[in-house]
């Protein structure tokens, strides 16, 4: 409510119409913000032009990404001997991370994407740094 957000410089470049609508849905001013004057000044946005709305609620978009329903999504094993092993289990720390396969030569174009997007969250995210923020207590 009180900071300026600050929008990266990233590599591939956001699109206009991408910051645009991050400005739109950022806009302090909740009567000037995307979709105050209606769901459809929010669905008419450029940024949003490629989607079918009525297909998405009748959920027939694929999602980018399928937690699978056969397993835990979570390292139970690593977890449990962090907890019970590490002289200090509960100390923030960075986690171990498993290396991923590498993409195949016939990658289809959704894997494709797909290693797209995990490069840009694990590479790419700098998490909220809470501390630069002031708040009134």
């Amino acid at each position: 409510m009180k900071a300026t957000p600050k929008y990266a410089i990233t590599n591939p470049p956001v699109t206009g119409d991408c910051m645009d609508a991050v400005r739109s849905l950022l806009q302090l001013d909740v009567t000037k913000r995307i979709g105050a004057a209606g769901f459809d000044t929010f669905t008419s946005h450029p940024f949003f032009a490629d989607i079918d709305f009525d297909a998405l609620e009748r959920k027939e978009y694929d999602p980018v990404f399928k937690p699978s329903g056969e397993k835990a999504n979570f390292d139970a094993t690593y977890d449990l001997e962090e907890l019970l092993l590490e002289e200090a289990p509960l100390e923030a720390r960075a986690r171990r991370q498993r290396p991923r396969e590498r993409l195949k030569d016939d990658a289809t174009a959704q894997e494709i994407r797909q290693e797209e997007l995990h490069k840009m969250i694990e590479t790419l995210f700098e998490p909220f740094d809470y501390t630069t923020v002031g708040f009134d207590r």
